[in-house]
């Protein structure tokens, strides 16, 4: 009988759990978070660690464990073996991810029935902070203002569809704005981007925003819980405002994996509320300024389920359904006379054209919006004019060059290249006779120089014309190399592009995509080493933004790259089909036609007879693809022109890859903001001796370190 009692006692103990076999815990303990260390989860998830090892007597480590707004730590959580050794600290975004997948169509990362809650930590009402210089004081300012730009203010968040996401969502939803979403790899790089002017707000925890507000460089202007934030009286809430649907809290919470049995819970909740009670825990949220909201067992679940829901319905209007009308930041792309953009661009020279191609025979040119006839004199000087003779209105595109001008098809009034008139035939002698009565008929001209086969021209004000530049790689030229002037409109396709030059222009600061648009989606484009993931960092200059890209070869050496934008159309990039490597052999300018056509006119230095390469794709030039080709092996043209005519900005939502075009945009914005102050904007040159600029953009080999 005692045999048969000790076998089923035997037989019983190996049927439980090994977690129920031993003294729980008996051995480290992991608490994973699923964000970047420095935002809201991970400062919440140390103290509260620290606080569980003095009550279960065993480490508790915190492990941050990245990815996808939180989906990969979560789901490495969800997946884990349920013995109590792998805890989760989860934001409220736990239950919005599987929400997001469901809308997507897209294999759920995880299910919130995949977690046994443990016990809610805190509860942090939600601030919107915007950087100390900014226009906005109020939030009653920053909303409208979003009401009369709509998609043209940026918010950073932590991903899509995290909590920061949703809070300025929840917002929008509220007050009926338009806001331009950049998501970021968590809170920490998403504050970082707002404080380095990446992006215009952010939606946060006070623990994570609260010392930046102290310290002065950002402001406050409203938050998202039922009552003021303790140590932001000031600061009202959205609430207050008029604005109750807003409301939204990043609350923390510890969850274990589904069938973790029922004593490890049990010990579990426990000890976060002995934890939570601890007075150095208490002391550490103070410092955070994160009130603690403890709730477990059934008060957490009700909790968690009513959340759950709320944040569903949240996600669910963030469709195609009901959107707003889509938008393009106007500031950024109208490049027409009077536009913000347009007179910041009049205050540079920009190319027109091949010298060689400007012949006695009128030719019609537009840029930056307007239309223009260029010539050139009998004497070789190259005129630029407004089209619309002064006299009766007439079109100089019919008129006849002379020696010293330009004479009108109508009644013959003969203009030099800087719209003099020099003779009136129908007018009575005695008046043509006299320079004065001719100069009150001037006719309206823009300054051209020519450089190296090119024409630049400016049309800016007149009192404010910089130097030309020059540029350091273009000079020295041995007796085997030549100087090309191309205006074939290199690196797009066509005679000229049919979509605004920002889109082509930012991405040159987006090399992430010659990594899958010219390899990996469309077939090796350039050559095999161009197709490689490289590394990728981006810094300002003095003239611009530039990119230094590595990709690792098999002999262990770096193949690094370095492209660079320089205001504001100048776009420096090295050879794609690698021939040498050093400095780069060309420099380029983006010309904006107008606000719906581009075009790239490029110098490049190469060997007597020799001409750039071209892009082939099945043997073919572009221009020879058939419309199937064209789909299965898109090139940049495809990709650009694919945006729109002019991209809808409030469409975007920006990544961490996207780092270089937020930076391109922002020194952009600046510039234009400089002019519209009465300040010159980067790189005008009015010192002769300053003209040449140092180009840095290049293909290099660098020995292993």
């Amino acid at each position: 009988m005692k045999r048969m009692l000790l076998a089923a006692v035997i037989a019983l103990a190996s049927t439980l759990p090994a977690a129920a076999q031993e003294a729980y815990p008996s051995r480290p303990i992991s608490l994973v978070v699923p964000f970047p260390p420095g935002g809201v989860a991970d400062l919440t998830a140390r103290p509260v660690a620290t606080a569980m090892e003095k009550v279960l007597k065993q480490p508790v480590g915190v492990v941050n464990k990245t990815g996808a707004a939180g989906a990969v730590g979560m789901q490495f959580v969800a997946t884990s073996k349920p013995d109590g050794y792998t805890l989760l600290l989860a934001l409220s975004s736990i239950s919005i991810i599987p929400e997001a997948d469901k809308i997507f169509g897209r294999p759920p990362a995880f299910t919130v029935d995949q977690f046994a809650p443990v016990a809610l930590i805190s509860a942090d009402p939600t601030i919107l902070v915007v950087r100390a210089e900014s226009p906005w004081k109020t939030a009653k300012e920053f909303i409208e203002d979003a009401k009369k730009r709509p998609g043209q203010i940026s918010y950073s968040s932590s991903g899509i569809y995290g909590t920061l996401h949703m809070a300025m969502e929840l917002l929008s939803n509220a007050a009926g704005i338009k806001l331009r979403h950049v998501p970021y790899a968590g809170a920490g790089p998403a504050l970082t981007a707002l404080l380095g002017g990446h992006v215009d707000a952010l939606a946060s925890g006070p623990a994570v925003i609260l010392p930046q507000i102290k310290a002065g460089k950002l402001r406050a202007l409203a938050g998202w819980g039922d009552k003021r934030v303790a140590a932001l009286p000031e600061v009202p809430t959205f609430k207050e405002l008029g604005y109750p649907e807003a409301e939204f809290y990043i609350w923390a919470g510890l969850f274990a994996p589904k069938g973790t049995p029922e004593p490890v819970l049990a010990k579990l909740r426990e000890a976060a509320r002995l934890a939570v009670a601890e007075p150095e825990f208490k002391a550490a949220m103070d410092k955070l300024e994160t009130p603690i909201t403890f709730k477990q067992g059934a008060d957490f679940q009700k909790f968690f389920d009513t959340d759950a829901h709320r944040l569903a319905e949240g996600v669910r209007k963030v469709t195609a359904y009901g959107r707003s009308r889509p938008t393009y930041d106007a500031t950024l792309v109208e490049v027409g006379p009077g536009t913000p953009a347009g007179e910041m661009l009049r205050r540079y020279w920009h190319p027109v054209g091949v010298a060689a191609d400007l012949t006695t025979r009128p030719q019609k040119v537009r840029v930056l919006g307007e239309d223009l006839i260029a010539f050139r004199d009998g004497e070789g000087r190259p005129g630029l004019l407004y089209p619309r003779c002064c006299h009766r209105g007439t079109t100089l595109y019919y008129g006849k060059v002379e020696s010293s001008g330009i004479r009108c098809c109508y009644h013959g009034w003969l203009f030099d290249v800087e719209g003099h008139c020099l003779d009136m035939p129908c007018e009575p002698p005695e008046k043509t006779a006299s320079d004065r009565y001719r100069e009150t008929f001037r006719q309206p001209w823009y300054p051209v120089q020519e450089y190296l086969g090119l024409l630049f021209a400016y049309l800016g004000p007149p009192g404010k014309k910089p130097v030309l530049p020059r540029y350091d790689v273009l000079g020295d030229l041995p007796p085997d190399e030549e100087i090309v002037a191309d205006g074939n409109n290199i690196g797009l396709e066509g005679e000229t592009t049919p979509c605004n030059w920002l889109q082509t222009h930012e991405n040159v600061m987006d090399p992430y995509h010659v990594f899958v648009l010219h390899s990996s989606n469309s077939g090796n484009q350039f050559v095999p080493l161009m197709g490689l993931l490289p590394e990728v960092t981006w810094e300002y200059t003095a003239l611009g933004v530039k990119s230094h890209q590595d990709r690792r070869l098999p002999d262990g050496k770096l193949f690094h790259r370095v492209t660079e934008v320089m205001m504001p159309t100048l776009r420096i990039v090295a050879n794609p089909f690698v021939k040498r490597y050093g400095r780069t052999d060309s420099v380029a300018w983006t010309l904006p036609i107008d606000d719906t056509t581009t075009k790239i006119f490029t110098l490049y230095r190469t060997p007597r007879g020799e001409r750039v390469s071209r892009v082939r794709l099945n043997g073919k030039r572009w221009a020879e693809l058939t419309e199937e080709e064209h789909q299965r092996m898109p090139n940049d043209y495809e990709a650009q022109v694919g945006q729109g005519a002019i991209t809808l900005h409030s469409e975007e939502h920006l990544a961490a890859s996207d780092r270089g075009v937020v930076m391109f945009r922002r020194l952009l914005r600046q510039q234009i903001e400089a002019v519209q102050a009465g300040r010159d904007p980067l790189g005008v040159i009015f010192d002769p001796a300053r003209a040449t600029v140092t180009v840095e953009a290049g293909n290099f080999i660098l020995e292993p370190a």
